[in-house]
């Protein structure tokens, strides 16, 4: 790759060593949180390697005043900075809360900014303990976890578990240990990992392991299927087989930290049973998308909340139509048409593989409010799915509820879409997707990023249904 006759500016910069083992939208949200790091200092990424993009999106780093070095490509990052001319700088993996702060406040003294850095850093973390505190004190403090991840992340998220009060009593690192992580203060504080272990020493290390009481696995698809439903499960890494990712679920970065936090909280409280409490109600997922609709159309908060008013995610027609009135009302409606069909234009090759593996022809029930019954059964439909049955507003008793789903399940049921009253009543063996108020006060469910999120959450649960475990 050529990398000669680039015009290189101090205020750009590439980042060598992002591991980017699929293009879906974990990875491509840890793009999303990279930028929007590097920006707030005043930067400007013009190249990341890999990124799932083009030779000349990669080509572009000749424009690069500074290498941002990740630890997965070390020797990568100095050859590009030499053929360039750019500033090198070594950088962690920014994986849970004190890498991500000690990534952005290194780049800030790196590039005189330690003012910027510092000021970020106080608003994300605020930012990051207010969304996640209430739920963790009860679904992450005092929890035990093991974690099997490659070296570069392990120590990331453990950090993230020891902030809320967690106690990681297993460690297994799937990659070797680099001297960068051996001798880190970190690492010598509790050298205890197994390094690389064969799947037998794997097994008695989940037997031990389980044996302690472990209430949280983190692992890849292989080890998953070995701990096959005895603890909660939240898969990361390659291979990943029950876990995609349809919607923004960044693992890097500060928001990173709060996706991440909520998987975990969200696994460990359907394993453990009980209400999830949720961030305090000043946080409104909402707002922050409504905020990024009107900030990209540019309009008002209010024009966009109005036509989004309802706090149930809507089918992508019903969304597109909510839109074309805004555009219509506001005189912008080929700017309208244009947003839309930017947006359909991302989420259609993400569904491309999803509709027919996930929900073509799925049978689906559902329980609950009917205005959430008439939205959420446009999406099952406009995704190919059927409705088979439906209990809607208390209309029939406890007793008629249950014969009716024996006879539902009799004749084949993939996933229920149920508040946790029906839960509680029906305990289903099928994939379940609950919907109430705890999914409406943490996940954003207006505009196409509503209808992407709630498409998200069928998705993985008709996957951990569909891939059998190991036998």
């Amino acid at each position: 790759l050529d990398l000669s006759g680039g015009d290189i500016d101090s205020h750009k910069v590439g980042i060598v060593g992002h591991f980017m083992d699929r293009t879906e939208e974990d990875h491509r949200a840890n793009l999303r949180e990279l930028k929007r790091m590097t920006e707030s200092l005043g930067l400007d990424i013009v190249s990341v390697w890999p990124d799932g993009g083009s030779l000349e999106g990669l080509r572009r780093i000749r424009e690069a005043g500074w290498i941002i070095s990740l630890p997965y490509a070390r020797e990568a990052a100095r050859v590009v900075a030499e053929k360039t001319g750019a500033h090198l700088l070594e950088l962690p993996l920014p994986l849970g809360l004190q890498n991500s702060e000690k990534w952005i406040l290194e780049l800030g003294e790196a590039l005189k900014a330690k003012e910027k850095a510092f000021s970020f850093v106080q608003s994300e973390k605020k930012r990051v303990l207010e969304r996640l505190k209430s739920s963790a004190e009860k679904w992450i403090h005092g929890k035990r976890f093991m974690i099997a991840a490659d070296p570069h992340s392990l120590l990331g998220i453990e950090s993230l578990i020891r902030e809320f009060g967690g106690e990681v009593i297993s460690r297994v690192s799937v990659g070797k240990i680099p001297p960068e992580i051996r001798n880190s203060p970190e690492f010598l504080a509790d050298p205890t990992v197994i390094e690389r272990p064969t799947a037998g020493l794997l097994r008695r290390e989940w037997a031990r392991a389980r044996e302690s009481g472990v209430n949280c696995v983190i692992c890849n698809g292989d080890m998953r299927r070995m701990v096959d439903g005895e603890a909660a499960v939240v898969e990361f890494g390659y291979p990943s087989y029950f876990y995609h990712a349809l919607s923004s679920h960044p693992f890097l970065g500060f928001e990173g930290c709060v996706d991440f936090g909520n998987r975990l909280i969200d696994e460990i409280s359907r394993k453990e049973g009980g209400e999830i409490k949720r961030a305090p109600l000043e946080y409104d997922p909402n707002r922050d998308e409504i905020k990024k609709i009107a900030r990209q159309l540019g309009l008002g908060e209010l024009d966009i909340s109005e036509a989004f008013d309802s706090k149930i995610p809507m089918s992508f027609d019903e969304v597109s139509l909510r839109l074309k009135g805004i555009g219509e009302k506001f005189g912008q409606k080929s700017q309208i048409e244009s947003f839309i069909e930017e947006e359909l234009g991302k989420i259609i090759p993400r569904l491309e593989w999803a509709v027919p593996f996930l929900f073509l022809n799925k049978k689906s029930v559902f329980f609950g409010e009917k205005k959430a019954f008439e939205a959420l059964s446009l999406i099952v439909q406009e995704l190919g799915g059927q409705i088979v049955g439906a209990f809607v507003d208390g209309e029939k008793s406890p007793q008629q509820i249950q014969t009716e789903w024996e006879n539902l399940k009799s004749r084949g049921v993939d996933l229920l879409i149920s508040n946790s009253d029906g839960i509680a009543l029906l305990r289903p063996s099928c994939a379940v997707v609950e919907f109430g108020e705890w999914y409406i006060r943490n996940y954003p469910t207006v505009g196409f990023t509503g209808t992407m999120c709630f498409i998200d959450q069928m998705a993985n649960a008709i996957l951990g249904k569909l891939v059998a475990p190991l036998g």
